[in-house]
């Protein structure tokens, strides 16, 4: 092979989930307590392998590598020369920030005691969504081994990565449908876990070319997914045109697809529905706790308490910002009758305890 390359420890490892190789650490305990290895072991076979814990891999050590896993020089050559060669292809990508969040920074005025607070309570609510969403988002290889999902966060910035390479070189709707319903319920997981913690996210996500790897995400879906976040004055994640004529199109084909519930609409667009997790876990749960019977009086004491939480979170934004911010109060109001639709619409047994009155 010209042009001799290197690939990273994470790349590798992205590499190698491509043939079933997943940490073993149970051997690496038995065997060898330090961390200079990793051990591999693979799912579909009784084999393992012993890699270096080391930053970097050259071609050389690939390929004693791959001799232990029983990959062939050839198919080895194949992946590794998509690194070398890096290029374009269709990718869903979800950007999205927390609406207000500069208004919280400015706030402090330069006073590093309440900038720490900010800090610290920002950090209490965002870890626990993104530990949900790092374990969801991971880094498996497409066919040819591209990175297939990716997490990057900035600030109170997040950005989604999907590799859609597959589905579109097998023309599969399928697996398309599958994977833009996988990231819907990221998204909307995300959301729900935040705006509970007084945090309302805002955004937009794209599908169009793309490429992403460690160290760059690049392409015209992030510049898309990022203006959807500029172009539009409510507070809602937003899906672009292109995404919306796929899921129209499948709709005439297929009828229902797997992700309308995630969606709802305001003023021609088409943004995700997150409080809908809250009904399809209050449905599950309800017919689990009432053996298979569906009951309209019944709510799930976790949906209680996030919708008593969502409720109160957004009255609190209400009420500070009709004192500090006309504009960011009218997102808040679209936010307040979002949720009071939601209520009467999923739960009118219950409307008049979580229903906001004031709007």
């Amino acid at each position: 092979m010209s042009d001799k390359i290197a690939i990273s420890l994470e790349e590798l490892l992205s590499v190698m989930s491509r043939y079933g190789y997943e940490k073993d650490l149970l051997f690496k305990k038995q065997i060898f307590s330090g961390d200079r290895y990793i051990f591999l072991k693979n799912k579909y076979l009784n084999q393992s392998v012993i890699i270096p814990n080391i930053d970097e891999f050259d071609e050389g050590i690939l390929f004693k590598i791959a001799k232990q896993a029983w990959i062939s020089p050839d198919e080895l050559s194949t992946v590794l020369n998509r690194y070398r060669d890096i290029f374009v292809h269709p990718v869903l990508i979800a950007y999205m920030d927390i609406l207000g969040f500069s208004n919280l920074i400015e706030d402090t005025s330069n006073d590093n005691t309440k900038l720490n607070e900010v800090l610290n309570r920002f950090k209490d609510a965002f870890k626990p969504t993104f530990s949900v969403l790092k374990k969801s988002v991971n880094g498996n290889s497409t066919l040819e081994g591209v990175l297939d999902r990716q997490v990057r966060i900035f600030s109170d910035n997040i950005l989604i990565y999907y590799s859609c390479y597959d589905e579109i070189k097998l023309c599969d709707d399928r697996l398309f449908d599958l994977k833009l319903d996988h990231l819907l319920n990221i998204v909307a997981e995300y959301q729900l876990n935040l705006a509970i913690r007084g945090y309302f996210s805002r955004g937009g996500i794209a599908f169009d070319e793309g490429y992403c790897d460690n160290e760059i995400i690049f392409g015209p879906a992030l510049l898309q997914a990022v203006e959807l976040e500029k172009n539009y004055d409510f507070p809602g994640i937003v899906l672009d045109a292109k995404i919306v004529n796929l899921i129209q199109s499948q709709r005439r084909n297929m009828g229902d697809t797997p992700f309308d519930d995630l969606l709802a609409t305001y003023n021609g667009y088409n943004y995700v529905n997150y409080l809908y997790l809250l009904k399809d876990f209050n449905d599950s749960m309800n017919h689990v706790e009432n053996n298979g019977i569906l009951k309209d009086n019944w709510m799930d004491p976790k949906v209680k308490m996030a919708l008593e939480s969502h409720k109160t979170e957004i009255e609190k934004n209400l009420c500070r910002f009709s004192k500090e911010d006309p504009k960011i109060l009218q997102k808040y109001l679209w936010v307040a009758h979002y949720h009071n639709e939601f209520c009467i619409k999923y739960f009118p047994n219950f409307e008049k305890n979580f229903v906001i009155y004031s709007v």
